[in-house]
């Protein structure tokens, strides 16, 4: 029963991260063509992942950045998940032009990316010692749970990442990360493999969140060796767990940002430009009522401390302290925050309607919706906003449909790639 209702809240939640591409296909202008594009905010991103899948079409299996000339030849091990599908999508005998299979690709990319998702957050469900009730709350705040103004990014919330393959397999793996890190901490020898190929999957998919793992990992086992409670060996398997991924994120940080200081080479990288994290205030206003459910955590892990909230709390502290990093890239790195918040909410509106007595349960169920409708404005608006673009009277936006002339263009080059005799070549 508990499975079947966390499934209908998914399924819920992914069918109207995709209600905006439906409304875009059916409310087509006359003479266009819709892009396919899933992102409305960056909306120019749609294009870059489309692109990363037409390599893979192309037959390739290393990134390259096609378009900046002085690197266009440099290959890295970036967007593999993008690239892999591209090689699978091509192998399909689809009536599509070479675009609409690269996007078509990328949907199912972010379909099964987002299946992943559901799975590492039922594991994280099943390694936490969470009541029926939080464990369904869980799923609420995670996938439906906003603030109450727009954030700056869409990133800020768990809800956002259905439709962005990398951000949702960045929130799985860190679900998985965590969930296996705790889990080794309370049986001392478990989960080596979940941590070990979590960590790794992190390095391949969104190097930047590892260096919030890192440090999460590296601090608490610090300090529980130096409280004698855990042993050498323990420490020992725990490094060599994370080995795999740091030898990764040290290629990354060799071939990002390193080589970008010394002025080697200019990879226009998120790491050199750099997006900041929300002030705190604005942060306030954006979690609202979840900051204050984190306050009140914060306060009952003070008075009454237990193992599983003083980790939770600790994963909250360190997500948001290293959000702040001087470095580029700050906003991918707040992208976790908004989990741990959403966690740290669900447990405790579960332990609020708990603890109450059955005449007062009602009061507190309808306190409790109140409380939710706060949280939910700002999933409104990244889930409703981009179907009011694509039904306003300017909804020749470019972004989101193109005019048929450009699509026939794309086929006119699709058939000349098919047929290389009928190219026409300029002399330079």
């Amino acid at each position: 029963m508990l499975k079947r209702l966390n499934l209908a809240i998914f399924a819920a939640a992914l069918l109207l991260a995709f209600l905006p591409l439906v409304v875009s296909l059916v409310n087509t202008p006359q003479g266009y063509q819709s892009n396919l594009t899933t992102q409305y905010y960056d909306m120019g991103d749609s294009f870059t992942y489309f692109a990363n899948v037409r390599l893979g079409m192309d037959g390739e299996w290393l990134y390259r950045f096609k378009f900046y000339p002085p690197t266009s030849q440099n290959q890295m091990v970036l967007h593999l998940p993008q690239i892999l599908m591209g090689h699978v999508i091509k192998a399909l005998p689809l009536p599509l032009s070479n675009y609409q299979t690269a996007a078509l690709g990328y949907i199912l990319l972010i379909i099964l990316t987002d299946i992943f998702l559901f799975f590492c957050l039922l594991y994280f469900l099943k390694v936490f010692n969470f009541d029926r009730l939080t464990k369904v709350l869980i799923f609420l705040f995670f996938f439906f749970a906003g603030g109450l103004i727009p954030p700056n990014f869409p990133g800020l919330f768990p809800s956002a990442s259905l439709l962005f393959a990398t951000t949702a397999a960045d929130a799985a793996l860190t679900l998985l990360v965590i969930s296996s890190f705790y889990r080794r901490l309370t049986l001392k020898n478990g989960s080596k493999i979940v941590l070990t190929l979590s960590l790794l999957g992190l390095a391949f998919i969104h190097p930047y969140t590892l260096v919030i793992e890192f440090a999460l990992i590296g601090v608490v086992t610090l300090f529980l060796l130096l409280t004698k409670r855990v042993n050498l060996s323990f420490v020992i398997g725990t490094a060599l767990c994370a080995l795999p991924a740091l030898l990764m994120f040290a290629y990354y940080f060799d071939t990002f940002y390193l080589k970008d200081l010394l002025g080697w080479v200019q990879t226009h990288n998120e790491l050199s430009t750099f997006f900041k994290t929300p002030p705190p205030w604005e942060l306030l206003l954006i979690y609202n009522v979840q900051f204050g459910f984190v306050l009140y955590f914060t306060y009952q892990v003070y008075k009454k401390p237990t193992g599983q909230n003083a980790f939770l709390l600790t994963w909250f502290i360190f997500q948001l302290l290293l959000s702040y990093l001087p470095i580029g890239a700050q906003k991918v790195l707040v992208k976790g925050l908004g989990i741990s918040i959403a966690v740290i909410s669900a447990v405790v509106t579960g332990e609020f309607l708990a603890a109450r007595s059955k005449e007062e349960k009602n009061d507190a169920t309808v306190l409790m919706i109140i409380i939710f409708g706060l949280c939910f404005p700002g999933y409104a608006f990244i889930t409703f906003n981009p179907v009011s673009l694509t039904l306003s009277p300017q909804a020749k936006n470019s972004y989101i449909y193109s005019p048929q002339s450009y699509f026939s263009a794309l086929n006119f080059l699709d058939n000349l790639e098919k047929d290389k005799t009928k190219a026409v070549l300029a002399e330079d």
